[in-house]
C-alpha cells in the first residue's frame, strides 16, 4: 500500500484534498454535511493503488476530525483509502464525519 503525502482543507466550508505521488496530483472533494472547519497540511493518503483513485466514494462511520488529529476512511466500488494527519490548529471537541467524496486527477 503506498503512501502518498499532501495537504486537507476545509477552512472554506468545502473539505478537499491534494496528494502528490511524483507524477500525478491526486485530488478529492468531499461532500461532509455540518462539520467544523479544520486543515492538516501534513496529511497521508494510504490506498492499495493510486490508479483506483477515481471516481465517487462512500465515507466510513469511523471517520473522525478530532482536537488534534483527524481520520478519513473512504471505500468505493474498487478501492478503499485512508486520510490521517494531525491538524495544523487544535479544535474543539471529537466529531464523526459522513458523506461521500469524488476524485480526480491531473498529470503533471
Amino acid at each position: 500500500m503506498p503512501d502518498i503525502y499532501g495537504m486537507i482543507d476545509s477552512s472554506s466550508g468545502h473539505t478537499k484534498g491534494q496528494f502528490f505521488d511524483g507524477t500525478t496530483m491526486h485530488n478529492v472533494r468531499m461532500n461532509i454535511p455540518s462539520h467544523p472547519r479544520f486543515q492538516a497540511y501534513s496529511a497521508k493518503l494510504t490506498c492499495e493503488n493510486v490508479d483506483d483513485l477515481t471516481g465517487k466514494e462512500w465515507i466510513k462511520p469511523e471517520s473522525y476530525v478530532g482536537e488534534t488529529d483527524m481520520s478519513i476512511e473512504l471505500e468505493g466500488p474498487s478501492s478503499t483509502a485512508t486520510i490521517t494527519g494531525l491538524l495544523s490548529y487544535p479544535i474543539d471537541g471529537k466529531q464523526q464525519l459522513f458523506g461521500d467524496a469524488v476524485w480526480s486527477s491531473q498529470h503533471e
